[in-house]
């Protein structure tokens, strides 16, 4: 799974031609989570609320690039890196 970012302490991926909403998936130490990319609503997983909260506005922050990142990765092609 390719990740596109690594920031506090969180290195988000996606995975080529994944299912349903656009999301992404976190990983922190042994945990995992899945974020849907729109509104942030964990989808599984749990994590700090702090973490959550620096999540969330990142994803705020990078929404074109996520969703260019989606759809590359739904296309088979490697989704590239976005910066913290």
């Amino acid at each position: 799974m390719p990740e596109i970012c690594n920031f506090s302490g969180m290195s988000i991926q996606m995975l080529y031609r994944d299912h349903d909403d656009p999301h992404v998936h976190i990983y922190r130490h042994d945990t995992e989570l899945g974020v849907v990319l729109f509104d942030g609503t964990v989808r599984n997983g749990e994590i700090e609320k702090s973490k959550l909260k620096k999540l969330r506005n990142w994803l705020v922050s990078h929404q074109t690039e996520l969703m260019v990142c989606w759809q590359r990765a739904q296309r088979g092609i490697k989704p590239g890196r976005i910066q913290p």
